[in-house]
């Protein structure tokens, strides 16, 4: 939980044999001679040096539940990574890409990251599995666009009017509501994809 190899290939045993080999061998090497069970006494250890990475103090102003402090309007703007990220999402379309893939660590704030980046497009869907997720969404889009202007598309609800959609997996999905009865094709302009701890980002995606 202090550090961590990643990975990003994808390899066949069939085509490509020999890097199939080298990187089964190399993970049963990290499982085998390299892990520890995370038990009680490891979680104690671990808590013992265990702080606050820095970039959260930047993003605590986040968490705020009430947008107004002492009459003054908390302004809502991109903070450390964030502002890299967004730059890169600028260069990838100005490239001609449609979609995009941020991946972060817990606390940088990607949620807030994907407001952002959407405040230009007039209609937004934003996709989760969980329904803690899809609120909490909802309130930091309300706090970056500075609008009402939201509803949901879940189990109890099925808002299609609203600028920005935060819509279950589970509903979604399903064929009785993936017609133009409910959305267009061209409906969305800019759709968010959060799948646990990994957020992709499709631009002007149908």
């Amino acid at each position: 939980m202090t550090s961590g190899i990643e990975w990003n290939y994808r390899f066949s045993s069939k085509t490509d044999p020999q890097n199939y080999e080298k990187f089964y061998n190399t993970f049963l090497d990290l499982f085998e001679n390299h892990s520890v069970v995370i038990d009680d006494d490891e979680l104690k250890r671990y808590s013992k040096n265990w702080h606050r990475p820095a970039v959260s103090k930047d993003l605590d102003k986040y968490d705020l539940q009430d947008s107004e402090t002492s009459n003054n309007i908390v302004l809502f703007e991109p903070r450390g990574a964030q502002i890299g990220a967004l730059c890169a999402l600028e260069n990838t379309r100005a490239e001609g890409a449609r979609r995009a893939l941020v991946q972060a660590a817990t606390g940088v704030g990607k949620t807030y990251l994907a407001a952002f980046d959407s405040k230009k497009y007039e209609r937004v869907l934003f996709v989760a599995h969980r329904e803690e997720i899809l609120k909490q969404a909802a309130e930091s889009f309300k706090n970056v666009r500075n609008s009402e202007n939201y509803g949901f598309f879940d189990g109890e609800s099925k808002c299609t009017d609203k600028s920005v959609i935060f819509a279950s997996v589970a509903t979604l999905g399903r064929n009785e509501y993936l017609n133009n009865k409910y959305f267009p094709s061209d409906y969305f302009n800019y759709v968010v994809i959060d799948e646990y701890a990994i957020i992709g980002l499709s631009q002007e995606a149908a």
